[in-house]
């Protein structure tokens, strides 16, 4: 792609404000379908991945708590959320699995929202508002076509997935390139980068068409796909571990130490236990949360388990250098037989036992007001 800038910088207050336009035009969307291509380039990490496949948004459905019914396939998998259920068909093992009533911060992870159309509508009416969010426009050429370049400055926050904010603390800022066609004033291409070395995501937006009828309503329904996929065992989604109840007693390998730690030796009043995983942006923002919580507390009050459930040891050494954890947290390998035991069905998952290794508090996500007031 290759992207001429006019130098011609329009003005936030201009008459037609291009946020403002761009929005209109997104709500006025019904349904939509395009290929989305994601590409993430961390070198500083030494991480880089793709992905690729159809993408359909229905946004007529009012009663999806993030504003859309979706659709994604890849030459490996469906994904489908309804508004209500959240299933993925495997097309290699032929499985199909059904999570219901799934939250929003259980579909905020999938592989086809980061930067989607969706993520940008979703997020427009709060960027536009927030005066801490600085704006820039200017007129492009991309492969010769004439565009527009929106250009915002977060600090200290980012766009979900499906398009809350979302505040970070690992990096003072973060940029946001969203390429408009002139021509229909949709987004085709989003820029992320961080101003502080190489690293970047995009995400591109290519064959677009606005059509009811590309995708039938049966798509959205997990019962159509029984035919040819069979339902998982793992459908019956592990339901998160319960307060009040007594947590499964493990011993795992500490990362750094390699010495055999087991949960019901720890004799703190409290252990935080937190499943994370390396290549999740989430896990990766959590660790200097929970420092600060740590720096904040008596050291004999908690001990912390960073529990991993299958990353290789290269990679925990690259999380550990980008992420800095504190020097007491013990970093635990070779989770994976404890997810199905507590519950896991994200990263990062915070669970809080007291001294009698009794669940005070289970939550995705990490919650540090909750934590640190339970254990102060």
């Amino acid at each position: 792609m290759i992207v001429l800038a006019s130098f011609f910088s329009r003005s936030a207050s201009a008459v037609s404000n291009p946020l403002n336009d761009l929005q209109k035009r997104l709500e006025s969307l019904n349904y939509i379908s395009y290929v989305y291509q994601r590409e993430g380039n961390y070198s500083s990490d030494g991480h880089f991945h793709q992905y690729k496949g159809d993408v359909f948004f229905d946004f007529t459905n009012k009663a999806s708590s993030i504003g859309a019914s979706c659709y994604f396939e890849n030459s490996e998998y469906i994904a489908v959320y309804n508004g209500t259920e959240l299933f993925h068909c495997d097309k290699r093992t032929k499985d199909i699995q059904v999570g219901v009533n799934v939250t929003p911060e259980e579909i905020d992870s999938e592989i086809f929202l980061p930067c989607s159309m969706l993520s940008i509508k979703n997020a427009l009416p709060w960027v536009m508002e927030d005066k801490g969010v600085y704006k820039r426009y200017k007129d492009t050429l991309v492969d010769g076509k004439r565009s527009l370049m929106i250009r915002l400055e977060f600090k200290k926050r980012t766009i979900s997935g499906i398009g809350r904010p979302w505040n970070i603390s690992k990096r003072e800022n973060l940029y946001y390139s969203i390429f408009v066609d002139m021509q229909n004033g949709l987004p085709f291409q989003v820029l992320m980068q961080n101003g502080e070395n190489s690293d970047y995501f995009k995400a591109t937006f290519t064959d677009i068409i606005e059509d009811k009828n590309l995708k039938t309503p049966e798509v959205f329904y997990y019962s159509t796909y029984l035919k040819d996929f069979k339902l998982s065992q793992k459908s019956n989604k592990e339901k998160l571990i319960l307060p009040s109840t007594m947590a499964p007693d493990f011993t795992l390998v500490s990362h750094t130490t390699k010495e055999r730690i087991g949960l019901s030796s720890i004799n703190t009043p409290f252990t935080l236990i937190v499943f994370a995983i390396v290549n999740c942006g989430y896990s990766q923002e959590m660790v200097p949360r929970l420092n600060k919580i740590y720096n904040s507390i008596p050291r004999n009050k908690v001990t912390v388990l960073i529990v991993n459930p299958y990353d290789s040891e290269n990679l925990i050494d690259k999380f550990i250098n980008v992420t800095r954890p504190h020097s007491s947290y013990r970093i635990l390998v070779e989770g994976k037989s404890l997810i199905k035991k507590y519950g896991i069905n994200g990263y990062p998952t915070a669970v809080l036992l007291d001294k009698e290794k009794i669940v005070i508090f289970a939550s995705p996500g990490f919650d540090e007001a909750t934590i640190l007031s339970l254990i102060k």
